[in-house]
């Protein structure tokens, strides 16, 4: 490659849009494991092998056996909505609700340089978590005093160090500094309730500022033959308090007596706090290579246990207090991928999940559902030299779910959800 095939090569790589890019890319619960196009197009399963430096989320270890320098930078966009039917009495049987929900940014950027003979040091940035759920129809919608539009956004900078035991054998350590943010907006009701149907009075919106925490992951990454590799990885969990700014904002009913007395009651504005735990993960994979042929099955634990609520505290009017129990359980995600070398320059690939969903029937709610779901994914990649360019396409099928009438929130009915996403992320070597 000449040098201005170099200069026009990293020139386009540093111009691949980032920002702004909605995505429905969710593994089990709200983490999200579209972290590189490569791997998604393997459905995920990427655990056992090292081709680009998106191994930094994948497995720390795989980074140990790239040699020189690699910079891999990606984006994906998708849809991801719900449907819900009210099962009475609350809401009324036959109530229908949408909800459309974005993920918010979802970059994806990967850096590792050889620095000694058998050490190679990497940085990751990426979103490893983040959920949406915004509700049409705000003034109507049957359970817009849990949720109207609620976000936990997360990012993470993971720098990592991996070095390489023998030919075959590499680990890996990162620090995972996670920054995050939490939102929720809701309506309040009037207490006691002076109308013959509930009435808003009052909204709240919740909004934190970036809160940071940190965590750690570790990776092995061993190839037994030429043909075969094992990987395994662990990501510790991250807690983390934000500190936040919550606004009541008055609704007026037109009733000047009802009007007047929430006017005296209702709090000013002022500082507050939520809580909640990132959970831990391990997985492990095996990659199997036979002629043009690569073909790989993964199985992660993910400790959703640590997700158990959501507190808000209001420290100035501790009345307002607010539980969000969760209650999830601890849950596995298997994934299976194969890819086929087509020539020197293209690679074609395709890869199946299954996710079981963490979160037990009793806290589905408007602020967060989440189901089983089935992942159906394609991709291909483009090689040019020291350049690579990949892509992919997922497809997401979840089960409906129901509360049976159990709901914490009481708030009864059926979910379905449906969800699909696109992404590229291109490669240098220099």
């Amino acid at each position: 490659m000449t040098l201005a095939h170099r200069g026009r090569a990293l020139r386009a790589l540093l111009a691949l849009p980032l920002l702004a890019v909605p995505v429905s890319a969710r593994s089990s619960g709200f983490a999200l494991e579209s972290q590189g196009a490569r791997a998604t197009g393997f459905s995920g399963a990427y655990v056992a092998q090292a081709a680009d430096p998106s191994a930094i989320y994948y497995n720390a270890a795989g980074i140990g056996f790239l040699k020189e320098k690699h910079l891999y930078i990606g984006g994906a966009f998708g849809s991801l909505s719900t449907d819900f039917v009210g099962s009475g009495p609350n809401p009324p049987a036959g109530t229908t609700e949408h909800s459309a929900r974005g993920l918010g940014v979802l970059p994806s950027v990967y850096y590792s340089q050889q620095v000694a003979q058998k050490a190679v040091l990497g940085v990751g940035f990426n979103a490893p978590f983040g959920f949406r759920s915004q509700w049409d129809n705000p003034d109507q919608f049957s359970g817009r005093f849990i949720c109207l539009d609620c976000r936990i956004r997360s990012w993470s900078l993971n720098p990592t160090l991996a070095y390489r035991i023998e030919d075959r054998l590499s680990v890996g350590f990162g620090l995972d500094v996670r920054f995050s943010t939490f939102s929720q907006t809701r309506r309040l009701l009037a207490t006691p309730n002076p109308f013959p149907e509930p009435k808003d009075v009052a909204e709240l919106a919740f909004e934190s500022g970036t809160k940071t925490g940190v965590g750690w992951n570790v990776g092995l990454l061993a190839s037994p033959s030429e043909t075969i590799s094992v990987g395994v990885s662990y990501r510790h969990k991250v807690a983390i308090v934000h500190d936040a700014t919550a606004t009541f904002t008055q609704i007026p009913t037109g009733d000047k007596v009802v009007d007047d007395a929430v006017a005296l009651s209702l709090p000013k504005s002022q500082a507050a706090t939520a809580g909640f735990t990132y959970p831990a993960s391990i997985a492990a994979g095996i990659a199997v290579k036979h002629r043009y042929w690569t073909v790989e099955g993964d199985l992660q634990w993910t400790l959703w246990s640590s997700f158990d609520a959501v507190t808000l505290r209001f420290p100035s009017t501790p009345s307002y207090d607010t539980l969000l129990p969760q209650d999830y359980e601890s849950t596995w995600r298997g994934a299976l991928g194969a890819e086929y070398l087509v020539g020197n320059n293209w690679e074609i690939r395709g890869g199946y999940s299954y996710d079981h969903s963490p979160q037990p029937t009793p806290t589905l709610s408007p602020f967060l559902q989440d189901e089983d779901r089935h992942g159906f994914a394609v991709g291909g990649s483009y090689k040019y030299e020291n350049l690579r360019l990949d892509a992919y396409a997922r497809l997401l099928v979840y089960r409906e779910r129901t509360t049976r009438d159990l709901s914490k929130y009481d708030y009864n009915g059926v979910y379905n959800s449906s969800g699909f996403s696109v992404g590229v992320s291109l490669g240098y070597r220099f």
